[in-house]
């Protein structure tokens, strides 16, 4: 009997407010990217989210459970004036000591950071929502050493109830990854994870400098292993070519790291780098690959990790280049044994051309069924595919219209996913006309 992944219930639509868009380069949207790590979590019962409303006002808002009131915050004091979507706002929370961290407006610019009081998370009852909750925007996390060059932080709360920030230090060509731990009201020095030197050479071309392009940071919640994927993309002559699958892992909170067959390729004495052994599957850079997509770890320990580049059989593209149409997402898991696998999804990612938003966020639940949530020509889509079928059944299990057509990459509450069973999905209206501000919705789904 072919193995079936349970059936999704829609539960709730919920409008937190209406938020910007922008006319930029790389697309109409700000809230809702790849990268936004995470831009919705839930702690204790509560829910909160950030962005940028329609008055470009830097944002929070919290509500009671995954179907109650939002509660809607505005910082007067910090105005978004750009029109590039990189510049995305993320939220981390501190189970530790309670608190609310936010970053904010960074594309290689100084630190944009705020935190709020001990215990707002813990007793949110006690703490009426307003901004006086939270400090100033300051540009360190240690008072003195202020960080610059910042692109891309993430915020992941891990399995020892502290806080990580991981962030680019550099630009797409010459990129660093650092991270930092935060615990008990203060910051560590932070440390260098990545390095952008090192040679490669492609069609007799040679780089000498990269950046690696994450994929996610994920921890183990039963062993509070971390996990790391990233894929390079090259600077000098080879600018923009973007290559190769890589993975490691570390148990002692992303000081040392590991390869999938235990050998040490980062520490104190070294960085991680193009020359370390970590590749866990060869993309040709002509595979038209795209960067910063999604992981996952599941309650076995596999870490699951999907991007899409060109399908197997359409010819290569120039060096650089892209073709979405052309396109199918992959799914890559290391089993217990060791061994990477790879699985094609046969859904396309669009049938409408190249609109920026087609990354998608995978997810697995209790029975280790693999969710993939991704923008499909303006619809919220949800694939799925079982352990028990070992992946290989991948099918559409949702496409959700009501309030769209949508924009944006959707992203999804991993920790209401851990404790309720429930993807929660965080996602913004398309503008009908530049700048529109748009509502942005919480879309929920329940499992089974």
């Amino acid at each position: 009997m072919q193995a079936k992944a349970s059936p999704l219930y829609l539960t709730e639509d919920s409008v937190v407010d209406r938020a910007i868009t922008i006319v930029g380069k790389w697309g109409s949207y700000i809230n809702g990217k790849s990268y936004q790590q995470e831009a919705l979590v839930t702690h204790k019962g509560w829910q909160y989210t950030t962005y940028y409303d329609a008055q470009r006002r830097l944002a929070v808002a919290r509500r009671k459970g995954s179907d109650g009131v939002w509660e809607v915050l505005q910082f007067e004091d910090y105005i978004y004036e750009n029109d590039d979507n990189h510049n995305v706002t993320v939220i981390g929370i501190c189970p530790d000591d309670g608190t609310i961290h936010l970053a904010f407006d960074h594309h290689g610019d100084d630190l944009h950071y705020r935190v709020s009081l001990p215990g707002v998370v813990d007793n949110p009852k006690n703490f009426e929502w307003n901004v006086s909750l939270f400090g100033a925007t300051h540009s360190d996390l240690i008072s003195g050493q202020p960080l610059s060059r910042v692109t891309y932080p993430r915020f992941v709360s891990g399995a020892n109830d502290k806080l990580y920030l991981m962030w680019r230090n550099g630009g797409a060509s010459d990129g660093r990854i650092w991270m930092s731990e935060y615990s008990h009201g203060a910051w560590e020095d932070p440390w260098q994870i990545t390095a952008s030197d090192g040679t490669y050479v492609c069609e007799g071309i040679i780089s000498q400098r990269r950046n690696a392009y994450t994929n996610g940071f994920a921890f183990d919640r039963q062993t509070g292993r971390m996990h790391f994927s990233w894929i390079w993309r090259e600077g000098d002559e080879l600018r923009n070519t973007q290559h190769d699958l890589m993975y490691a892992w570390s148990s002692d909170l992303g000081h040392t790291w590991f390869n999938a067959q235990g050998e040490c390729v980062g520490d104190a004495t070294k960085l991680i780098s193009i020359n370390s052994p970590v590749t866990v599957w060869e993309i040709d850079g002509h595979r038209g690959m795209k960067n910063q997509h999604s992981m996952y770890v599941d309650n076995k320990g596999r870490p699951h990790i999907v991007l899409y580049y060109l399908q197997d059989g359409e010819s290569d593209l120039t060096l650089g280049k892209k073709d979405e149409q052309r396109s199918r997402y992959y799914h890559f898991y290391l089993d217990r044994e060791g061994t990477w696998h790879r699985r094609e999804v046969p859904i396309p990612l669009s049938t409408m051309g190249n609109k920026w938003r087609h990354r998608g966020r995978v997810m697995l639940d209790r029975n280790n069924t693999a969710y993939l949530v991704f923008n499909l020509d303006g619809d919220l889509a949800i694939a799925s595919a079982t352990d028990e079928a070992d992946y290989r059944d991948w099918q559409l299990a949702v496409r959700y219209a009501d309030g769209g057509p949508y924009d944006g990459e959707p992203r999804v509450d991993v920790t209401l996913l851990d404790s309720e069973e429930k993807l929660s999905i965080y996602i913004q209206e398309e503008a009908s006309s530049d700048h529109d501000a748009t509502p942005l919705h919480v879309v929920t789904f329940a499992i089974g």
